[in-house]
């Protein structure tokens, strides 16, 4: 709805941006002096192939300008979590995406982003940040000299060990910026829950002995996946529980003075 600079609602109604029949949710909207460009995470397509980034831009008066929507990215896997600024030339509109490890909900995020112009013609999409882990929740903002800054929460290494914070200064869109990698592992499952055959993909920064085993909620060790030397890179190991109790079990990573631990839930 439209609400003037005294508080007065415009459209105590709302304005209908997208009617279709699935699910659109969180919105976000910027302005470019003349209409306005609302984007969303939507689920109108295929659900098996991942949610996608869809727009439409409004004018002044409430009039949808795209009625159907324009489909910003639709990529394999999900793309969630918009966040859109208008930089004094083009709309950029960033969100999380998991199209490398395209598995609803889990696995690596990354931060991808695109440009819209103001007739509403969509750009090449561009990765932002490419790490090992999960970056998502992004927001973007304008600021002097065509900069937007853009802020995300992602998993720091050592010393950390932790979600923290992150912000990188976008002064060219399109060009891909990579995230310093973790000083040593970082540790994703899916699915979580898991009804039979895990998958664990882990990431190896400084080579060394590891290991990867999976105990019970006592404590009790139930399978070890890896115990060895590892060089430095990307691995992924599944392990079969389809014969395995339906419980709570962890899997713990560790390199060194290094240790991550996830936990999982077996159902049958």
């Amino acid at each position: 709805a439209r609400v003037t600079k005294q508080g007065t609602v415009l459209d105590p109604y709302g304005i209908p941006i997208c009617t279709n029949p699935e699910t659109q949710w969180p919105p976000c909207v910027a302005y470019d002096g003349a209409n306005y460009l609302v984007v969303w995470t939507d689920f109108r397509n295929d659900p098996s192939t991942g949610t996608d980034i869809y727009g439409a831009r409004i004018t002044t008066n409430g009039v949808v300008l795209d009625s159907i929507g324009i489909p910003i990215s639709d990529a394999t896997g999900d793309q969630l979590e918009p966040s859109v600024t208008f930089d004094d030339t083009n709309y950029l509109v960033v969100w999380a995406d998991n199209r490398s490890t395209p598995v609803p909900y889990v696995g690596e995020w990354d931060l991808y982003g695109t440009t819209v112009n103001k007739d509403g013609n969509v750009a090449d999409e561009f990765p932002i940040v490419i790490s090992h882990g999960e970056d998502v929740e992004p927001f973007v903002i304008s600021g002097l000299e065509n900069k937007s800054i853009i802020l995300y929460e992602g998993f720091a290494g050592p010393p950390y060990r932790s979600s923290r914070i992150f912000g990188i200064i976008a002064e060219d869109t399109g060009v891909e910026k990579e995230k310093e990698k973790p000083q040593a592992l970082t540790l994703n499952c899916y699915p979580n829950p898991c009804f039979g055959t895990l998958t664990v993909k882990f990431f190896v920064h400084k080579g060394g002995k590891g290991s990867l085993k999976i105990y019970d909620i006592t404590g009790r060790l139930v399978k070890t996946l890896v115990n060895g030397n590892k060089k430095p890179g990307d691995y992924t190991v599944n392990w079969d529980a389809k014969n395995v109790p339906s419980g709570i079990y962890f899997i713990k990573l560790s390199a060194g003075d290094f240790k991550a631990t996830k936990k999982l839930i077996l159902m049958r």
